[in-house]
């Protein structure tokens, strides 16, 4: 099944996930992302919100 086949619901839960994951990924990956985490929320607030 491909994501927009999805209900539209289910593709909002997914994509929430999957921007926690995001959030989470620069926590614990700091020393290698190029992004804090502080900044990255502020990213994705900004421009998925």
């Amino acid at each position: 099944m491909e994501f927009y086949d999805l209900p539209k619901d289910e593709r909002s839960l997914l994509v929430e996930k999957a921007l926690d994951e995001i959030v989470d990924v620069h926590d614990r990956y700091k020393n290698f992302s190029v992004l804090t985490q502080k900044e990255a929320i502020t990213y994705i607030d900004k421009n998925y919100t």
